[in-house]
């Protein structure tokens, strides 16, 4: 059971890794200050219960891109 296990882990781990890669490119093209901006536009009151959330005491305003990595 094993050796088939790892069998299709080592068949399906190509597709996996290009799905993941799709998925990460198509989050950098959106993770950007002119989307946050117009998001913040968009859903007001989205964007004021993030910012809450990620920066509570933080002043009123957009909450602007700042990655931590």
């Amino acid at each position: 059971m094993a050796s088939l296990q790892q069998g299709l882990r080592q068949a399906i781990e190509p597709a996996l890794a290009g799905m993941r890669a799709a998925r990460d490119s198509a989050h950098r093209e959106i993770d950007s200050p002119a989307e946050y901006e117009r998001l913040s536009r968009a859903c007001p009151a989205d964007q004021k219960r993030l910012r809450a959330a990620v920066r509570p005491g933080a002043k009123p305003g957009l909450l602007v891109h700042d990655p931590v990595r």
